[in-house]
């Protein structure tokens, strides 16, 4: 009696070689897909992290030539002793109700966001710098600067900033020097 017999274990060998470089195969797919994913993700943060630092930025620059303005002139303010009734001729002022920073930051987006009326504001509201436009508002009541700026641009803001600050006017005014 002769049997044609192949043995089982080179069969079973090569039938787990096979599932083995499937697996391995699906494992480095996963892992790619992975890095791929984080790599998105760190791109997409680093840009998002450019440009809130660029809205800083402008927001700062519209901080600091309002300063400037002030130290040339004390008086100096962007709206007039009434709230805006003149059109043309002064920028809106804030609320006196305004408490909280949300509130502060709602009226600015309000008045001068991308969706705002803007028509009867004086020419030259809105600044333009390298790194996207902003306002900067000087209450004539207050010591008080707001900024407010877009990136890359107020009419297609992909990240907006607001920025206040405090002023007192300082007894002494030198002509040249660094004030920080």
């Amino acid at each position: 009696m002769s049997t044609n017999r192949r043995p089982m274990s080179r069969e079973g060998e090569r039938g787990m070689a096979l599932i083995l470089v499937l697996i391995i195969g699906a494992m480095l797919l996963m892992m790619g897909g992975l890095a791929l994913s984080l790599f998105q993700s760190s791109s997409t943060g680093a840009t998002r992290h450019v440009q809130a630092e660029q809205g800083l930025q402008a927001a700062e620059q519209g901080i600091d030539q309002t300063i400037g303005r002030l130290q040339d002139n004390l008086a100096y303010n962007t709206s007039g002793t009434t709230p805006f009734p003149i059109c043309g001729t002064v920028l809106p002022k804030p609320p006196d109700s305004v408490v909280t920073p949300n509130q502060e930051s709602a009226w600015l987006i309000a008045n001068f966001g991308p969706t705002a009326d803007t028509s009867c504001y004086p020419s030259g509201w809105l600044q333009h710098s390298s790194e996207g436009d902003y306002v900067a508002i000087q209450p004539n009541d207050r010591k008080t600067i707001y900024a407010i700026s877009w990136i890359p641009s107020r009419s297609a803001p992909r990240r907006v900033r607001v920025v206040k600050a405090e002023w007192l006017p300082a007894n002494f005014q030198p002509e040249h020097a660094i004030l920080t």
